[in-house]
């Protein structure tokens, strides 16, 4: 039993981590963290920057969204996915730069269904193990 709840959680983290992205829509960029997922509408931005696995927009209220789909990649290091993420969102912001406005971020709890799925399992298996205390 052991064995079965740590399996479902290596696969509710593995899960999470690789499932984090960055979505280029009409109007906004969505970027999908493991626990977060972050709206930022186009005219929200003020800068974006990318390099050494990092990629992280700044808005014009001052905040920073973080891209945790680069962050610490050592294939980044490579091939320079985060300088070229922050070039075509750079592309999809600049023409809706010229009226720069102060948009609220959405924030909100990350759904990921096979994670969930498996943590709650995780969970019920660890109750029944420890209620049948083998």
């Amino acid at each position: 039993m052991t064995g079965v709840i740590v399996i479902l959680c290596v696969i509710a983290f593995c899960r999470r981590i690789t499932c984090a992205r960055v979505v280029l829509r009409e109007s906004v960029v969505t970027i999908v963290n493991p626990l977060m997922t972050y709206t930022v509408p186009y005219a929200a931005i003020a800068q974006v920057r990318g390099g050494g696995g990092t990629l992280s927009l700044l808005t014009y209220a001052g905040e920073e969204v973080l891209g945790m789909g680069y962050a610490g990649s050592v294939i980044d290091g490579f091939v320079r996915s985060a300088d070229r993420a922050a070039q075509r969102i750079e592309e999809r912001v600049k023409p809706k730069r010229r009226k720069p406005q102060e948009a609220p971020v959405v924030k909100k709890i990350t759904v990921s269904w096979i994670a969930d799925f498996c943590t709650v399992c995780a969970a019920v298996c660890l109750i029944v193990h420890w209620f049948a205390g083998t």
